[in-house]
């Protein structure tokens, strides 16, 4: 589930505030020392959650810099760079190297899907600082996510100082009780596809809850899945722990493929 420049393959397009330029114009576009981001998929020059991607550049620029981002000309900017590419993996990032001068990067690859395959997580002791924040500081977790592979797991699971479970260093992860959605209150990023699929769990009648979560009760769940901009994947296994039905959670692969998709 983790999104590496490797597998997401070459930029097909990158643009500084919509000129052409490179990924060396900028450093790599993730990791610029003080910026915010965020990752769609584009399908037929469409995204799910439009309004959500928008939203979370407004805040996140807010809280970083105290100034206004334009999102109309950030949405414009968007539309423009995967011209061409209706079918893409698209990233957004912004920073303001001049103060009240916001500059956006967009950074265009070939499009990915989520692995149906069960994902593994090694339980690690890290949260991401300002980790409310989809910021480009991503350090530290790529560190605790390389790691987690070389073990022979698909990801690291995050785990705050008071033992509750938060987030994987790329994705939120969720658990299924009962055929009901729990999301972990320890610190996390409110996540796109987390928000989608609660907005359509709640349309369906099934509203998620939010509760804190500690290692030993991943027993007391069936199964658990992860949401990030590829979209929804089964956890099978949690550290040493094997989910009792990893298979469970694939209405919920179902309900996002169902999403509506909104014009860029």
């Amino acid at each position: 589930m983790r999104t590496t420049v490797a597998a997401a393959g070459e930029p097909l397009r990158v643009e500084v505030d919509g000129r052409a330029g490179s990924v060396s114009d900028v450093g790599r576009p993730g990791m610029l020392p003080r910026g915010h981001l965020t990752s769609v998929q584009v399908r037929g020059g469409a995204v799910r959650g439009l309004d959500l991607h928008l939203a979370r550049l407004e805040k996140a620029h807010s809280q970083l810099f105290g100034t206004v981002l334009d999102t109309d000309a950030v949405r414009s900017l968007m539309a423009q760079a995967v011209g061409g590419h209706p079918d893409a993996y698209l990233r957004v990032t912004v920073d303001e190297p001049v103060a009240g001068v916001p500059r956006v990067v967009t950074v265009v690859r070939p499009p990915l899907e989520a692995p149906t395959a069960p994902q593994s997580v090694t339980p690690t002791a890290y949260v991401r600082a300002r980790a409310e924040v989809k910021h480009t500081g991503s350090y530290g977790q790529s560190v605790h996510g390389d790691a987690a592979i070389r073990k022979g797991f698909d990801d690291a699971l995050l785990i705050a100082p008071d033992g509750q479970l938060a987030e994987t260093t790329v994705a939120n992860i969720g658990f299924l009780r009962a055929g009901r959605v729990v999301w972990p209150s320890g610190p996390a990023l409110l996540g796109i596809t987390w928000q989608l699929l609660d907005r359509a769990l709640a349309a369906a009648g099934k509203p998620s809850t939010v509760e804190r979560i500690r290692q030993d009760d991943k027993r007391t769940f069936e199964a658990a899945f992860l949401a990030n901009s590829l979209g929804v994947a089964p956890v099978g296994r949690i550290g040493t722990h094997a989910l009792a039905d990893p298979d469970a959670s694939s209405f919920l692969v179902d309900l996002y493929a169902a999403l509506p998709w909104d014009e860029l």
